[in-house]
């Protein structure tokens, strides 16, 4: 699919509001939203974070310059690939601050309650869950090996993988609260180079 020139979020105080420490970031105009990240994705300032299509023409729509942070509520209803339309001045995420996510211990990947589940998680498991819709990239470049292996140790800050969404590529690092650390990695759920979804288990781990 062919895109048109990026356009940017709302950045009119009026507009984009602050609420509870998040600010709200909005639709530019009416049209409908394509591949919208879901809770705790983590975007960057100037960054792709959605496609707007607007009559005939698809638009990248990009974080105003200045705001990046990690997404905390979804405003717009429907997440991920699916169309939603939306109106001119809409909400579309409820986003924290860089800074304030990081004290709330938010981060790009996040955990469900360890034990058995229904996703089959070894008791005592810990699941790191993809961020954001995209493709995984579990090695910088195609000639190099991969960030993690099966049986690697990992601490906090670790790039783990890489996610590709609208051409720019984000690195998925180990963190998030109640994750242990150090953490041995006992299983990897996404193939390289495949198409992943928010909230899928990328890594399976244990404290080690």
């Amino acid at each position: 699919m062919k895109l048109a020139e990026p356009i940017v979020a709302l950045t009119e105080p009026a507009l984009a509001k602050k609420e509870g420490g998040s600010v709200l970031v909005l639709s530019p105009a009416v049209g409908v939203l394509h591949g919208l990240p879901g809770a705790h994705a983590e975007l960057a300032a100037g960054k792709p974070f959605a496609r707007l299509r607007i009559l005939d023409a698809t638009h990248p729509l990009l974080l105003p310059a200045g705001l990046s942070g990690v997404v905390v509520r979804v405003e717009a209803s429907g997440t991920g690939r699916d169309a939603i339309p939306v109106a001119y001045g809409q909400a579309i995420l409820a986003l924290a601050p860089q800074g304030e996510a990081r004290a709330k211990g938010t981060g790009a990947v996040k955990k469900p309650a360890p034990g058995p589940a229904a996703d089959g998680l070894p008791a005592g498991a810990h699941a790191v869950l993809c961020p954001a819709d995209g493709v995984f990239h579990r090695r910088p470049r195609p000639s190099e090996p991969p960030y993690v292996e099966v049986g690697a140790r990992v601490h906090a800050g670790q790039t783990l993988a890489l996610i590709e969404a609208m051409k720019s590529f984000s690195a998925i690092t180990y963190t998030g609260a109640g994750l242990p650390d150090p953490a041995e990695v006992l299983d990897i759920r996404a193939a390289d180079a495949s198409e992943v979804r928010h909230g899928q288990i990328l890594f399976v781990v244990k404290e080690g």
